[in-house]
């Protein structure tokens, strides 16, 4: 039987070989969400009648931005496919759809496929501790995914107050069913500096160590598509399939749609990936 492929092992040597390949697939895993996730996803949560749950935001991207043949950089559009690996729902991969330029190796695999517009903003995280109940505030650069109904919302506070770079908004969710990154945007006000503001309304960490990262805010608009080409590069053709042979995985966006009661015919509506309820 020498030179065949058996569909069995046997031995110690299985186990430890099994074991290693496990550590390998973590490692990798650990591997991709540092390098493919570089910034947190920005959702709300449902604002109650007992509980407010907004949340403050800053847009860091210039809404100018154009490329050298005219279009606008932003929103920077995505299809995304979503990649669970041992069934870890709350940490899937997001990983852009490239059947545009080619053969998509997870279209392939009838994994399915979400539109996102991406927006990068400032999330003015600010929270009470639930065991000293301490307030903690930790403002951090977030990426925004918004699905359709949550680009039209920005796209029309764009044409009502022109370039929202710099705009902070208070951002609400009052419905499980409306867009997770928030059906809400109420105006107020912009913001020139944005460090000396979070310093004047006590938003600045009481920490020696904290340090804030604004990009793409003030890149041009050649610096910000490259920032965003560079976030989501797609991860190359072999890897994916060497994933998919040597891991339990699954398409996190059909489990989604199909917990929310949607369809599972296959449609790539807007309704999954990210604006599942916790």
């Amino acid at each position: 039987m020498d030179g065949q492929q058996n569909w069995f092992s046997s031995g110690w040597g299985a186990k430890e070989a099994e074991q290693a390949r496990q550590e390998q697939r973590k490692a990798e895993f650990e591997r991709k969400k540092e390098e493919g996730d570089k910034r947190r996803w920005f959702w709300v949560a449902v604002t109650t009648p007992e509980e407010d749950k907004s949340r403050q935001i800053v847009f860091l991207d210039d809404f100018d931005w154009k490329t050298p043949k005219g279009n606008d950089v932003v929103p920077f559009c995505v299809r995304f496919h979503q990649v669970v690996q041992d069934g870890d729902w709350k940490n899937p991969l997001h990983e852009p759809c490239v059947s545009e330029r080619g053969g998509c190796v997870l279209c392939a695999q009838k994994y399915r496929t979400q539109f996102v517009g991406i927006f990068s903003v400032l999330d003015i995280a600010q929270w009470n501790d639930k065991e000293t109940g301490e307030r903690i505030v930790r403002p951090r650069p977030c990426v925004l995914p918004a699905v359709m109904e949550a680009m039209n919302i920005i796209k029309s506070r764009y044409v009502k107050l022109g370039n929202l770079k710099g705009r902070l908004f208070t951002v609400a969710r009052h419905d499980s069913k409306a867009a997770r990154v928030g059906s809400d945007y109420q105006h107020e006000g912009l913001v020139e500096d944005i460090p000396a503001y979070l310093k004047e309304h006590d938003l600045w960490p009481d920490d020696p160590e904290y340090s804030l990262d604004l990009r793409p805010y003030g890149m041009s608009a050649e610096e910000a598509v490259d920032f965003y080409r560079e976030m989501f590069a797609p991860t190359p053709p072999d890897k994916l399939r060497e994933m998919i042979a040597s891991g339990n995985c699954s398409d996190g966006l059909d489990w989604y749609r199909n917990k929310k009661g949607g369809s599972s015919s296959g449609s790539s509506s807007d309704d999954g990936v990210v604006d599942y309820d916790d």
